[in-house]
Parts: structure tokens; sequence; C-alpha cells
């Protein structure tokens, strides 16, 4: 499970997509994006969210910060 500050989550499998190309495809923030697959999670169980999300890092393609 993702803390309150992790960057990003992806699903594992065949096809992944980060939180952040969610939030650009859907129009949404990122941090309600995130706040949604935190919930997602939690209601999915930790077996299958440890499964099915992982935490990924972010880096900033202009500044390079996290």
């Amino acid at each position: 499970m993702a803390d309150k500050n992790s960057t990003a989550l992806y699903a594992v499998g065949v096809r992944t997509m980060s939180t952040r190309e969610i939030a650009e495809l859907t129009g949404k923030r990122h941090d309600n994006v995130m706040a949604s697959a935190r919930k997602l999670a939690v209601r999915l169980g930790d077996s299958y969210a440890s499964e099915n999300f992982k935490k990924s890092t972010y880096k900033h393609e202009q500044n390079g910060q996290n």
C-alpha cells in the first residue's frame, strides 16, 4: 500500500499506467487520482493491492526533482 507521499502507483501486468498518465488522460488533478487509487487499494484488500499496485518514483523532466 502506498504512503501519503508516494508519487505514483501502477498496476502490475502486461499493461501498466502511472497515476500521472491517468491524470493527464482524464484531465484530473494528480493528487485526486492518487487519493482515488489509495481508496481503491483499500477497498480491494491488502493481498490484491500488493500484487496489483506498486510504488514508483517520478522525476520531473525539467528540474530533475522527485
